[in-house]
């Protein structure tokens, strides 16, 4: 399952003067390869398990009625 965030709509260019402004993105942007670095290497390395998600989302209906049902059996007692 791959996140994609799209960011078109919030600079200034496309909303007007209350919009991001490219070049502050930019800036931003080029400060934050550092950490991605980080993110990365620990991907790689299983360091963080929640970056490994499973790609496949087949069992999240059952996950979902685990969750439901533990939650409403911790509610009702």
């Amino acid at each position: 399952m791959d996140y994609q965030q799209f960011t078109e709509t919030c600079f200034a260019n496309v909303i007007g003067e209350q919009g991001l402004r490219d070049s502050d993105y930019q800036c931003v942007l080029g400060e934050s390869e550092a950490s991605l670095d980080v993110l990365r290497e620990a991907q790689k390395s299983e360091k963080l398990p929640l970056l490994n998600l499973p790609k496949s989302c087949s069992d999240f209906a059952e996950t979902g009625r685990y969750v439901v049902s533990s939650w409403l059996g911790s509610t009702n007692g």
